[in-house]
């Protein structure tokens, strides 16, 4: 009760201060947006639904958790092999969905890609220092759907540096 009547107060405000609706929508997301740094083990622990041992092949790992109203998303950066990755991801569990189907193994994609990896893409990423993708000069993508994620995947060919993007996708 008090947080339904806390978000009403706030969307009064916001929609005095906003003057629109979209100003008074991003408002209410910025309230209800929570991030945090994620730690290997518990986006291990996430991915796998139990505790899981993070992987030695898995080094210098860093990360960001961002949970927005119906859904979480990950952005992580870590030191790992290519071959290691795409096996990884690919050996997730994921669930059955009606309406969608989880793809049996990661496939290369073009620089479409490339948004995902944009300091502009969320305003809480642009804060993180691990997050910087802009330098890698050797890129390739791949995408992964793992029914409820989206594994969009960035390997810097010349250092082995993995950046990792994570959405959570509903039905």
């Amino acid at each position: 009760m008090f947080f339904r009547s806390s978000l009403l107060i706030s969307t009064l405000i916001l929609s005095l201060c906003c003057c629109t609706w979209q100003g008074t929508v991003k408002g209410i997301f910025e309230i209800l947006t929570v991030s945090e740094t994620v730690s290997a083990e518990d986006f291990f622990t996430d991915m796998y639904h139990e505790p899981e041992p993070v992987p030695s092949q898995i080094k210098n790992f860093q990360g960001m958790r961002i949970d927005l109203p119906g859904f979480t998303s990950y952005y992580l950066r870590y030191d790992s092999n290519e071959w290691f990755v795409l096996n990884m991801v690919n050996s997730m569990p994921s669930y059955q969905s009606a309406e969608l189907e989880s793809d049996s193994r990661c496939e290369v994609t073009g620089e479409y890609a490339a948004e995902k990896f944009s300091l502009n893409y969320t305003d809480e990423l642009s804060k993180q220092s691990f997050w910087q993708p802009e330098q890698i000069k050797e890129k390739e993508y791949y995408t992964c759907f793992k029914f409820p994620w989206r594994h969009t995947i960035l390997f810097d060919k010349r250092s082995g540096t993995v950046y990792h993007v994570i959405e959570e996708i509903g039905e």
